[in-house]
C-alpha cells in the first residue's frame, strides 16, 4: 500500500482528550519542555520517521511529541544548519519544516532530498519492524503539499478579488461598502473513477465574507454572506447561511441584488450570466453520489 503522507507536523502531535477516548485523538501544539540537543537525540534514538502517533501515548511517544515540539518553534536559520548537519531521520524533519513555515527560502541543498532513494522505518505501534519507504518519495509528499497550499492560497485571493469587485461594480451605494474578513475558505470538486481522480474544472470554491453595506433603502448593515464561486471565478451563489446546493447555472445572485443591488442593464446581466442556459444545481447529495 502506498505511504499516504500529510503534513507531519498536523499528525505528529496528537494525544487524547480523556483517558477513556482510547481511539479518539486531538491535535495540539505543546510546548517545548526539553533543550533541542534533547529533542535531535530523541527523534534519532527512534531511528525512523513518525506518520501519526494514536492515543493513548507511551512515555517514549510523549517524549517524541515534545521533541517535535521544540523544532517546531525553530527558525529557519537553526533548520537549515540542523539540516546539513544531520543524518537522514532529522532532515527529513528539517525539510518539512522549512517546507511549512520557510518554502521561500528553500535551497538546492533541501531539495536535494527529493533525489534521497536510502529507505526509512515508517513508525507503527504494532511490535515488529517498522514497513519503509523512500526517503525521496515522503519529501516528494511533503513539497507537493506545500505547492498545493500555494495554489489554493492563489485561488483564495482571486476568490477575495472578485468579490470585492463584484460588490463595487453592482451595489447601489458602493460607496459604502467596508469589507471586514474572509473566513472559512474551502472548495467542494468532483472525483470519479477508482483512482478518485478530480473532474477536470469541477471545483467551486466557497468563502464567507463579512462586510458592511448600505441596502437599497439605504440603511447600512453589517453582514456575513456564502460566496460560491466556479472554477472560472464566475460568482454562482450568495446566500445568508452556506446551503446543501454547491453550484447552479445560470447564478442565483437574486438574494444579494435585491437587497443591496443597483438597477442592472443588458450588458451587465451578460457579464454575470444572469441569461445563460439553465442547468440544474448541483447539491452536495448528488456530489455524493457522484463518488460512489
Amino acid at each position: 500500500m502506498p505511504f499516504k503522507h500529510f503534513f507531519v507536523f498536523v499528525v505528529f502531535l496528537i494525544v487524547s482528550l480523556t483517558t477513556n477516548a482510547q481511539s479518539d485523538t486531538l491535535l495540539v501544539r505543546q510546548k517545548p519542555a526539553v533543550s533541542l540537543i534533547q529533542a535531535v537525540n530523541t527523534l534519532n534514538a527512534c531511528e525512523c520517521f513518525i506518520e501519526s502517533i494514536r492515543s493513548p501515548l507511551s512515555a517514549e511517544e510523549h517524549r517524541m511529541v515534545t521533541a517535535y515540539g521544540v523544532m517546531r518553534n525553530l527558525d529557519f536559520r537553526t533548520l537549515d544548519s540542523l539540516y546539513r548537519n544531520s543524518g537522514d531521520v532529522i532532515k527529513l524533519y528539517c525539510f518539512e519544516l522549512i517546507c511549512s513555515n520557510f518554502p521561500d527560502s528553500l535551497t538546492d541543498q533541501h531539495m536535494q532530498l527529493l533525489r534521497n532513494k536510502h529507505k526509512i522505518g515508517i513508525y507503527q505501534k504494532q511490535p515488529g519492524d517498522f514497513p519503509k519507504e523512500r526517503i525521496s518519495d515522503i519529501a516528494y509528499e511533503m513539497y507537493g503539499m506545500i505547492e498545493k497550499k500555494r495554489l489554493e492560497k492563489i485561488q483564495k485571493d482571486m476568490v477575495e478579488h472578485k468579490i470585492r469587485t463584484f460588490i463595487a461594480d453592482y451595489a447601489m451605494y458602493p460607496e459604502s461598502y467596508i469589507p471586514i474578513s474572509f473566513t472559512g475558505y474551502h472548495q467542494y470538486a468532483i472525483h470519479s473513477g477508482d483512482d478518485r481522480k478530480k473532474v477536470e474544472d469541477s471545483e467551486v470554491h466557497a468563502i464567507i465574507h463579512s462586510y458592511k453595506l448600505k441596502t437599497i433603502t439605504g440603511d447600512l448593515l453589517s453582514i456575513s454572506h456564502t460566496f460560491k464561486v466556479n472554477a472560472d471565478f464566475v460568482i454562482m451563489i450568495i446566500e445568508s447561511e452556506e446551503s446543501t446546493t454547491v453550484s447552479c447555472w445560470p447564478p442565483k445572485l437574486d438574494f444579494w441584488l435585491n437587497q443591496f443591488g443597483r438597477s442592472l442593464n443588458d450588458a451587465d446581466k451578460e457579464a454575470l450570466q444572469l441569461n445563460a442556459v439553465v442547468v440544474s444545481p448541483i447539491s452536495k447529495r448528488k456530489i455524493k453520489k457522484l463518488l460512489r
